[in-house]
């Protein structure tokens, strides 16, 4: 069935039962409408809403939403798109959400669209932090919260502040992240928005730093809230209630956390957070000295997520395999996981060095696009100025024009309707030139705004009659001198 035939079935079958009276019918029509435009559209105008974006993904594949992508035009809805795609491969594959964040970036600085240059910014900076670029990461996090302060979009904002919390938890400052998660929080409680991701990353950091006491209450805050709002299927979640019950050494809790955080991570293609799953459960089974389950999970990292690139993760693994073979005196085993582990540690110097490599191609780039976008600017701000040149200079003319006209007796009534007109050019230029000094003194309040615009206005008006009522005058007493002097030759 066409879907307005559905939505007309629906309208009628809702009337013929509820016999509503015609408010309430307009107020319903208005509402599903609103219900099925939200559904149908896609994120085309310029307000990207990772929310909406979202719903596109859950309603498409990711490889639809990529063939959109080569698809839509050099606008803002394909930003959207790229900034998503950025973000979600992040934990896929963060190499091709690298890519695409670049993509995503390139685009906004070529239409000047500022909103999606502070999206990719955010979306590049979780893609940073799973390749372990922490630096990088954190700048970009903080860059994104600067610009979503710029634009008012304190939503956005709070989800920077989360991006720099999850860079400081990685990187052993628990106190700085728990500043930026409680920020974070304290945002999303102000604007009325689910706090369910902020108890996310507050819960994990406090699990890191040992808090656990502070993690518990976080986390199952956030279990709740994702039970009611997606059947508890966040499986980051059941994996750090997991962590902080093995550490309060409730090792079945933890074990059946751990069993129920698997599948979902799988389904998600979480890979790192698999990987991270996988070396918990082998961690707890070493100590509770089930050697065998111990090597089964830690195997399962080697032999099969080897595409992940968690170089960590596999360190980690071969680790937990060489201290599991040493107890049972394996020595052949040992030494292949203790060779496999230095391998791993060489791997991630290196890996520290291309970071270095790719941190200055990257801070290159950045530099490049910030001086290409203060050229346009400057463009900008040249035609400007260009512009108030010419309004400046049609001013005097209309002036010198309304002056002249004043002069003749004929055109009084002209005169004194082209005077009211250069009142108002003279009001609104001096508003257009004051206006960005106005808002700076008045910090964008609307009221301390429309208060000074008033007062401008209460000093030029009577300017305005007094200058009128001094021309008259003069114009009088001239044209009484020149009575005097024509009457004596008559």
């Amino acid at each position: 069935m066409h879907q307005w035939e559905l939505l007309t079935l629906i309208f009628s079958n809702f009337y013929k039962r509820s016999r509503l009276n015609l408010i309430v019918m307009v107020k319903f029509l208005f509402s599903l409408l609103f219900s099925l435009s939200s559904i149908l559209l896609k994120a085309q105008n310029s307000e990207i809403d990772s929310l909406q974006l979202l719903e596109l993904q859950m309603r498409y594949s990711v490889d639809s939403l990529e063939a959109e992508v080569s698809r839509e035009k050099e606008d803002t809805s394909k930003i959207g798109l790229l900034g998503y795609l950025c973000y979600y491969y992040a934990w896929v594959n963060p190499e091709k959400s690298l890519k695409l964040g670049m993509q995503g970036l390139e685009l906004s600085r070529r239409i000047n669209f500022k909103r999606g240059t502070a999206y990719c910014h955010q979306s590049l900076s979780f893609c940073l932090w799973v390749l372990g670029n922490f630096s990088e990461s954190l700048k970009l996090s903080l860059k994104s919260l600067q610009e979503y302060e710029n634009l008012k979009d304190y939503r956005r904002a709070a989800y920077s502040h989360l991006a720099a919390a999850n860079v400081y938890r990685e990187i052993g400052d628990y106190k700085r992240g728990i500043r930026e998660a409680q920020e974070g929080i304290r945002i999303y409680n102000s604007i009325g928005f689910s706090k369910k991701v902020a108890y996310v990353v507050a819960g994990s950091v406090y699990e890191r730093s040992n808090q656990l006491d502070s993690a518990l209450q976080y986390m199952q805050m956030a279990y709740e809230m994702d039970l009611i709002e997606n059947n508890a299927k966040w499986g980051f979640i059941v994996y750090v209630l997991g962590n902080i019950h093995a550490k309060l050494q409730h090792y079945e809790v933890a074990l059946a956390y751990y069993r129920m955080a698997l599948p979902l991570v799988i389904k998600k293609s979480a890979n790192k957070d698999v990987v991270d799953v996988y070396n918990s459960l082998a961690g707890v089974f070493y100590i509770e000295g089930k050697s065998d389950s111990s090597i089964y999970y830690a195997n399962e990292i080697l032999q099969n997520w080897k595409g992940t690139n968690y170089k960590q993760g596999f360190l980690q693994a071969a680790n937990t395999l060489a201290a599991v073979y040493k107890e049972k005196n394996q020595r052949d085993s040992v030494i292949k996981y203790l060779e496999m582990g230095v391998a791993l540690n060489k791997e991630l110097f290196t890996q520290e060095k291309e970071r270095e490599v790719q941190n200055l191609a990257f801070n290159e780039q950045m530099r490049r696009r910030e001086k290409e976008q203060m050229i346009i600017i400057e463009a900008e701000e040249r035609k400007r100025n260009l512009q108030l040149l010419f309004i400046t200079a049609f001013i005097i003319s209309f002036t010198l024009g309304v002056i002249i006209i004043s002069r003749l007796k004929t055109f009084a009534k002209t005169a004194r309707f082209l005077g009211l007109i250069w009142v108002l050019l003279i009001f609104e230029f001096i508003s257009l030139l004051t206006h960005p000094w106005i808002e700076k003194i008045t910090k964008h309040s609307p009221v301390f705004t429309l208060l000074l615009l008033v007062l401008l206005a209460a000093v030029l008006v009577p300017a305005h009659h007094y200058l009128e009522d001094m021309i008259r005058k003069k114009m009088v007493k001239k044209r009484k001198r020149k009575a005097r002097v024509v009457a004596p030759s008559k």
